[in-house]
């Protein structure tokens, strides 16, 4: 293996090594923080959702109390916990249905006023007091209780209803309670918005049954849930996880009412006793992440491209002068003293060029000289002696 093959080698060596490390640099730091900023996305859609449901529950409250407001509902109530006498009852289901009537944005269904033994006052439900049933006393909210939510029900997905009970007062002495029985369907419109949730995103609300199973409270957007038998023990399904009372992010090992692996923010509301999820596919969250390990793939591999390239450039460029001396080397080993080495550069490579040529010239020049003393030598020597051997003058 030559020089310059040994030096593509080792730079293209060098660069592979170099992209590798490089790509190992860049591809985690920014998977990890995407995937955080993924992670905070989603945790922050299910923060604004909740805001949004919690300011629903506050709209809801604040029509019980524009109803409880009404000064002369409170004082008949309380006339009637005293007296018990029938002839309030007329005036005070006029002033409910009128109250009924001027309640903004919400379908009112039931308003009910009871004494302070449960009993119901009057109504506007259907068929009157006879079929207004008694307030369980746990249903009944103090003076320092405030509004209290009741509950959620459902007939069927996507009808919702919420019972609130306030304390009716009057001269802080509490003189009866106030029932009102509305629409909740509110809530539904925060659940089938999927605005930020992309094409596989979800909010989900569900409620737990009353025997360890979890009761969907809307229908979801990717189909039919009345046949799902999800109950408390399926521990992977953030839903489950809500209504248990953890909040927080789940990344691995999540799936949803179909099984499907999903990224999830969860959050307890227990005012309402609901459980709130909000989720993506983990299959849509990761696809710029492959998308990612791809175009750094396909970048390790156009920088490779180009690294050989130029390694092959670099080894031509600085080896090649190398072997052309040692191609003029050679030729001078094998007599020929006129070849030189070309000078093509003034870096160190040229300046050993030039080197080399001042060397080859003095050494022809000092061979030059010690052939021309050996000439001069032999000039000056007297020739050798020819014939028998030299007589003595004084032999005779």
């Amino acid at each position: 293996m030559d020089l310059r093959t040994k030096l593509v080698f080792a730079l293209v060596s060098v660069s592979l090594a170099s992209m590798l490390l490089l790509g190992l640099l860049t591809y985690g730091p920014a998977r990890d923080i995407w995937r955080e900023s993924a992670i905070q996305g989603l945790d922050a859609l299910a923060e604004s959702k909740q805001s949004e449901i919690e300011g629903i529950v506050e709209s809801w409250k604040d029509r019980v109390r524009l109803i409880r407001s009404r000064t002369q509902l409170r004082v008949l109530t309380r006339e009637f916990d005293a007296t018990h006498r029938e002839g309030i009852r007329p005036e005070v289901e006029r002033i409910l249905a009128d109250a009924r009537g001027s309640v903004p944005g919400l379908v009112i269904r039931e308003i009910t006023i009871y004494d302070n033994h449960q009993h119901p006052v009057a109504t506007t439900r259907t068929g009157g007091i006879a079929r207004a049933p008694t307030l369980d006393l746990t249903e009944v909210p103090s003076l320092e209780d405030g509004i209290r939510i009741l509950g959620l029900s459902s007939l069927d997905l996507d009808v919702l209803e919420v019972r609130l009970a306030a304390p009716m007062r009057d001269e802080d002495l509490q003189v009866g309670t106030l029932l009102v029985r509305m629409s909740a369907n509110e809530l539904l419109g925060v659940a089938s918005d999927y605005h930020g949730l992309g094409n596989t995103g979800e909010s989900m609300i569900a409620a737990l049954d009353g025997t360890g199973g979890v009761k969907f409270l809307h229908t979801p957007r990717h189909g039919d849930v009345t046949n799902l038998d999800l109950t408390l023990t399926d521990k992977n399904d953030p839903l489950v996880q809500a209504l248990s009372g953890v909040e927080g992010t789940f990344d691995e090992d999540a799936v949803d009412y179909r099984n499907e692996a999903v990224w999830a923010a969860t959050r307890y509301l227990p005012e309402l006793e609901i459980g709130l999820v909000v989720k993506f596919d983990a299959t849509e969250r990761e696809a710029p992440l492959r998308k990612l390990r791809s175009n750094t793939f396909r970048f390790g591999i156009a920088l490779s491209a180009l690294s050989i390239l130029v390694a092959i450039m670099i080894a031509f460029r600085f080896a090649g002068p190398i072997l052309q001396l040692a191609e003029v080397v050679e030729k001078i080993e094998s007599g020929n003293y006129l070849v030189r080495a070309s000078v093509r550069t003034e870096d160190e490579i040229g300046r050993l060029a030039f080197v080399f040529n001042r060397m080859t010239d003095r050494l022809l020049e000092s061979n030059r000289k010690l052939r021309q003393r050996i000439a001069d030598r032999e000039a000056l020597s007297p020739p050798p002696s020819v014939g028998g051997p030299e007589i003595p003058p004084d032999a005779s």
